[in-house]
């Protein structure tokens, strides 16, 4: 009884582990363009602190980088994952995450906010906020980061 239960404790461990190193394999080109990304921001936008990193999938596939200068300005940058012009502007230039949830909420009275971040269209660089309507459906709203205003919305 006891080889039993130790081969299948040895099968289940053998498992997990096979089942982590597919997940961090899965993830390898993912980790290598936020690298590269992380990179390419630093070099044009001077960027000395990385606060944050995440991809944005519009029409083009985007990076997007916040950050630090060496002058201590908060700087946004947009780099495509292809090819494509590299967008950068200062955070002070646009409005502020609270700001488009705040007005997103006197507008539409989400009943949830799924997620908040920065992406970019046509080169206009804009808020993307996922929420749940007071109809229970998934829509998408999006802003523009310098002016706030509502660019689309979108319920699939």
């Amino acid at each position: 009884m006891k080889k039993l239960l130790f081969f299948i404790f040895l099968a289940f461990v053998v498992v997990v582990w096979q089942a982590v190193s597919l997940y961090l394999a899965a993830l390898e080109p993912k980790t290598a363009q936020e690298e590269v990304a992380i990179d390419t921001a630093k070099v044009e936008a001077g960027l000395q602190t990385i606060n944050e990193v995440h991809s944005y999938y519009g029409k083009v596939a985007y990076q997007v980088i916040l950050g630090i200068t060496a002058e201590n300005e908060k700087v946004v940058v947009w780099i495509p994952e292809d090819e494509g012009e590299i967008v950068i502007k200062k955070q002070n230039e646009g409005i502020s995450k609270e700001q488009v949830i705040t007005d997103l909420k006197a507008e539409r009275n989400p009943k949830e906010i799924r997620s908040v971040k920065l992406g970019i269209e046509k080169n206009i660089p804009l808020w993307e906020v996922i929420y749940i309507n007071e109809n229970d459906r998934l829509t998408y709203y999006y802003s523009d980061f310098e002016t706030g205003e509502l660019l689309k919305r979108t319920t699939p």
